[in-house]
């Protein structure tokens, strides 16, 4: 078998949508656990932590999302090609045969 490069790629998008929903639901958790530990007289500083959440989740996921991989297949290797190591390089021979 052969493995052939076919590009790179990144998957930004999924990144962003799987750090958007993960840092609501932080900021979600921060808010409740924040809520129940807040002074009941109404003045609660816990109203912004879902958006911080999203916010950096969004930040995370698309840093994480932005890196590419390279795709790589499996192919058969072709009748009479040759790939052998050779002292600082790769060598590569065809035969054919009549």
């Amino acid at each position: 078998m052969l493995e052939v490069s076919r590009g790179r790629h990144s998957r930004l998008g999924q990144g962003f949508l799987f750090g958007l929903l993960t840092g609501a639901g932080v900021g979600a958790l921060a808010t409740l656990a924040c809520v129940e530990s807040a002074p009941s007289d109404g003045a609660s500083p816990c109203a912004g932590w879902v958006p911080v959440g999203a916010g950096a989740g969004i930040l995370v996921g698309a840093i994480v999302g932005s890196v590419s991989t390279e795709r790589w297949t499996s192919m058969r290797r072709p009748d009479g090609l040759t790939i052998a190591p050779w002292t600082s390089s790769v060598r590569l021979g065809v035969s054919q045969s009549f």
